[in-house]
Order: structure tokens, then sequence, then C-alpha cells
């Protein structure tokens, strides 16, 4: 009765084997590849896009080479220096909490505000060169920017750079009234 067991092990084993496919391995796509995710503007081509960012009611800022293009889904808008964004190209887009658009370029930051206008945020005037790289917004609502001076925080009316002490001269003659910060 054993042998029996043996032969019949033995069969099934032989048997598994000789009719035994390739495992199956599941073939799936690359979701970034699939061509339905993707849209082409038009619009852009040949603007220099520099970056983008999407508001949460579903608008799109593009950062190009002369300002900032604003894309509803349905028209386009285009925004220079002449109405208000400082500096181009945009080398960085923001959206904050409350709808509000923050470029940065590097002559310094434009803020796109509720009712429709460009502002200049930081410097507050003049042809400093104020390289913005990275923008984001804390809890408090203050915000913060990378630039090629150090980290700057705009807290309301409190402006703060963090910076390293070989910066600190330059920058303490050039905007006197900014509070600096040795990293």
């Amino acid at each position: 009765e054993f042998f029996i067991w043996v032969k019949i092990l033995l069969l099934g084993v032989l048997l598994g084997t000789a009719g035994a496919a390739t495992p199956y391995v599941p073939q799936s796509s690359n979701p970034i590849r699939e061509p339905w995710r993707w849209q082409t503007f038009p619009e852009l081509n040949g603007m220099g896009l520099q970056c983008l960012a999407r508001g949460d009611d579903g608008v799109m800022w593009f950062g190009v080479n002369d300002g900032v293009m604003r894309y509803d889904g349905l028209s386009w808008q285009m925004y220079t220096s002449a109405d208000g964004v400082v500096g181009a190209p945009i080398n960085v887009l923001f959206v904050s909490q409350n709808g509000d658009v923050s470029a940065g370029s590097d002559a310094g930051i434009s803020r796109y505000d509720s009712e429709g206008k460009w502002q200049r945020v930081f410097p507050a005037d003049g042809d400093l060169p104020w390289s913005v790289f990275s923008i984001t917004q804390s809890h408090d609502g203050s915000f913060w920017y990378g630039t090629a001076w150090g980290a700057l925080h705009l807290a309301g009316e409190k402006s703060v750079l963090y910076t390293i002490p070989e910066k600190k001269d330059a920058i303490q003659d050039l905007v006197p009234w900014l509070s600096i910060e040795l990293v």
C-alpha cells in the first residue's frame, strides 16, 4: 500500500511538471504613459514653460518666459509685468490656502489676489535681484520662500531672512529694513 501511494505521488509530480506552463506574470501598464491622461495645450507652444500650479477651483496657472498664463478650462489669460507680475521668467508658482497665487521670479515675488490683480510682494520696490525658487505656506498662513539669499519668511508685515554670515552684510546694505537671522 505504501508503494501505491509513492507511485501515485511520483506520477502526480511527473504529470505536474510535464504539463506545467510558464508562470503567469501580470502585465500592468504604466499610468504615466497612458495617453488619455494627458492633454496638449498649443497655447503654451514656444512660451518657455517653467512651472505650473493648480488651484482648488480647477484653474491652471503656468509660469512662462514672459510672465504667468491662466487657464480656466475655457479661456486663456496672459499676465506680464504690465499687469504687475514681478520679473520674468517665472521660476515657481504656488496657490495658497485662500486661492491667491504667488509667483516667484529672479526679480522677486508677486501675488494674484481674489480681486484679480497682481501685486508686488517682495522686495517692496527697486531693481534688487531676488531670485525665488520655491514657495510654501505654513499652517498659520505665513509664507516661506526659498531664495538665492536664503529662506525668506513673510508673516503679515514681518519679514525675516534666514541666511549665512557671508551674505548678511551685502543684504543688510541693500535692504536695511529687513530682519536677518543667521543660520
